[in-house]
């Protein structure tokens, strides 16, 4: 004959140590049953526990309760929900779209801290002390920086600053310095050329009719094509006139190399 105490009761099925329930103190229970499942009478009423325990380590029926507090934010979920002192718990968190793990605690019915392995992929293991735990987690937005601008000159208000971002990732250009773009600075007959060249990808031309092209010049290719195009004739006499500044079209206001 067993006697209840406390409202629980402690028995021996099979090997497996359980902690059984009860509604009154003092009620006594017997009957035990063996096989899968464990049946014990008391006092009129029948109280079935699952013994077995599941695959990968824990007992679903185990001593003690894993208690997850609720969060803002995001979602905790553990596996197993009770657990015997020894047993590994592992808590998978989830954050909310924008929002990461802030921090996580695991505390013991003492207030102690249980050490937390951090497994990878959101998930996270700790071993079940001799006692209750509460399992508590906070969520933080992501924090991003906002994009420097390409040039230290170009401010993101200004109405061409897309345009020099576009300009530069295509490989248009590459500005007048580390973190300048020198947008009010004359341009080139030879950059303007080089700019429309790239921007139609940089198609290969060979041939070239400017006494004052060197073939080795960062234009010549570009001249060349510019030429095939129609895009430009020259300034007369052979010549192209590099480095002369370009003039500006006085109907739409656009440089033109020509």
């Amino acid at each position: 004959m067993l006697v209840c105490v406390n409202k629980t009761e402690q028995v021996t099925v099979s090997g497996k140590r359980l902690t059984i329930e009860l509604g009154e103190a003092g009620y006594s229970a017997d009957n035990i049953a063996t096989g899968s499942r464990t049946e014990k009478v008391v006092t009129g009423t029948t109280v079935k526990i699952n013994y077995s325990a599941p695959s990968g380590g824990g007992s679903s029926s185990g001593n003690y309760i894993v208690d997850v507090e609720d969060s803002k934010h995001g979602t905790v979920t553990v596996g197993p929900e009770r657990a015997d002192k020894g047993d590994t718990v592992t808590i998978t968190v989830k954050p909310d779209k924008g929002y990461e793990l802030d921090e996580l605690t695991v505390t013991d019915k003492n207030g102690d801290a249980v050490k937390i392995k951090d497994k990878g992929d959101s998930k996270f293991t700790f071993t079940m002390p001799r006692s209750k735990v509460v399992v508590e987690a906070s969520f933080k937005l992501i924090e991003t920086e906002p994009e420097a601008p390409v040039f230290a000159d170009v401010p993101a208000d200004a109405y061409y600053a897309d345009a020099v971002a576009w300009a530069v990732e295509e490989g248009i250009t590459s500005g007048t310095g580390a973190n300048t773009f020198s947008p009010n600075a004359s341009c080139t007959r030879a950059q303007m050329v080089a700019f429309l060249w790239r921007a139609n990808g940089s198609p290969a031309v060979s041939g070239n009719s400017f006494g004052d092209v060197a073939a080795e010049a960062y234009y010549a290719d570009a001249v060349a094509w510019a030429v095939k195009e129609g895009i430009t004739s020259g300034t007369g006499g052979n010549s192209f006139s590099p480095d002369a500044p370009c003039t500006r079209c006085p109907d739409c206001d656009l440089p033109v190399p020509g």
